[in-house]
């Protein structure tokens, strides 16, 4: 009994050190990849003072702004056209598209890859719309910016003459000298951008960047339409519509132990051990070992098939997991973006308004000075200097407005389906499921602008 005693006692002992790593060390979980966050935030019952970004202390600059070379050259651009464009110069999703030409219809790779690639050409859309629309505020503001200044100029050297001649003017010269250095740099600052976003836009639209000279020139309708979605609305097709949520839940009704391999290959990019990546050698030696080894290889076969179950269940869950989380915040962002329609709608009215009252004003001032009343020339200067400011600000309002209606149709990934053709098989949905189709028509006729097909 001793002896038989001792003898489990080694054996124990020689299983446990075969198992244990060498060196002596105690295998554990791997480490978190970010620390836990405890304690709160600090608080203050009265309001900070505000940052501190200015450069008072430093001096000039020594470095001198080059002469950049004079535009040679226009190419005109529509919102329809941008939108094309950027939705085709997607490299992710083309790459996408072209692996899923030699994929089988309702594969779950193959589906998972679709959904991908329409979801990068829905935020591919709707980034280059957005510089699309920036750039056209620039350009429409840069000629009244030109005008102000030439109004601000005029009003300065009537000042300046009176104070010369020492006449009363009621038009103080350092002041009007100020908004002529405002006027400077806001010209300054519209050449500057007008040119960062040709670059960024012809990258996005896949058009070359040379020659930095050739400027594109946005054209179209840029009507602005009192319409829109209700939050509610809006969070529900979003749920519904967006790309990305449809193809996690592509993944999570389709992943099972038998596309459990595919999902680690051709999603994850895991190494696999399905029967399809053996070789020729490797199958028959397989083979062999099967009929040699029935019994056993049968309950090998039997737990591996419980194992991959299981971690389908696992990866299933974890799929849910996620999609519940990214439903939340896709909801939430196309609450976000309708409220802000909303918004921007109010503001161009405002805008309008303020614009309607200065051209009013300008016509009482035209009329002053036709009475040739006193003082009529100036107060016309004035009136004309703040009209056209007024009509930048519109400009300002306009531009924004389309801006959050992008906004709006990117949360709802309804750029996605604009540009699908039933003839390019590689546009074409998987076959199989419920979530193999685009949004309803319904959605794109319900009268409201984030819901027109195509966009503007």
């Amino acid at each position: 009994m001793r002896v038989g005693r001792n003898c489990g006692w080694w054996l124990i002992t020689l299983v446990a050190g075969c198992c244990a790593p060498s060196g002596g060390t105690v295998v554990r979980h791997p480490p978190p990849t970010a620390p836990t966050i405890r304690g709160e935030l600090p608080q203050v019952l009265t309001t900070p003072a505000p940052p501190v970004l200015d450069d008072v202390d430093s001096g000039p600059s020594p470095l001198t702004a080059g002469q950049l070379p004079p535009v040679s050259a226009y190419r005109l651009l529509t919102a329809t056209e941008c939108q094309k464009r950027a939705a085709a110069a997607t490299a992710t999703a083309n790459y996408w598209d072209a692996l899923n030409r030699q994929a089988r219809s309702g594969d779950l790779a193959a589906g998972w890859r679709y959904y991908a690639a329409l979801e990068a050409r829905n935020q591919a859309s709707a980034e280059a719309l957005v510089l699309y629309y920036q750039l056209a505020a620039w350009e429409a503001q840069r000629p009244l910016f030109r005008q102000a200044l030439e109004v601000v100029e005029t009003l300065q050297q009537r000042a300046e003459a009176a104070r010369q001649e020492k006449v009363p003017y009621p038009v103080d010269p350092e002041d009007v000298a100020l908004q002529r250095l405002q006027l400077l740099q806001s010209l300054d600052e519209a050449d500057s951008a007008i040119r960062l976003l040709n670059v960024e836009l012809k990258r996005r639209l896949g058009w070359p960047a040379e020659p930095i000279t050739e400027h594109l020139w946005p054209v179209g309708d840029f009507a602005v339409s009192p319409e829109t979605l209700t939050p509610p609305v809006a969070a529900t097709l979003a749920e519904q519509d967006r790309p990305e949520l449809r193809g996690w839940r592509w993944a999570r009704d389709r992943l099972n132990a038998q596309t459990l391999p595919q999902w680690h290959q051709e999603v994850l990019g895991l190494p696999g051990g399905d029967a399809e990546g053996q070789t020729l050698a490797e199958r028959r030696w397989s083979g062999i070992t099967d009929r040699l080894l029935h019994p056993w290889t049968r309950s090998r076969a039997y737990r591996m098939a419980e194992e991959s179950q299981r971690q389908a269940t696992r990866w299933r869950q974890q799929i849910e997991t996620i999609l519940v989380q990214r439903s939340r915040e896709v909801a939430d962002e196309a609450r976000s973006a309708a409220i802000l329609l909303v918004q921007q709608t109010h503001k161009v009215a405002a805008a309008r308004e303020r614009l309607r009252r200065w051209d009013s004003r300008l016509r009482e001032a035209l009329r002053k000075r036709e009475a040739r009343q006193p003082n009529a020339e100036l107060y016309e200067l004035q009136v004309r200097w703040q009209r056209l400011l007024a009509e930048a600000e519109l400009i300002n309002a306009v531009a924004a407005w389309h801006q959050a209606r992008v906004r709006l149709r990117a949360a709802l990934g309804w750029y996605a389906y604009d540009h699908l053709m039933a003839e390019d098989s590689s546009a074409s949905p998987p076959r199989s499921g419920p979530e193999a189709v685009p949004p309803a028509e319904g959605n794109a006729k319900a009268g409201h602008p984030a819901a027109d097909k195509p966009s503007s």
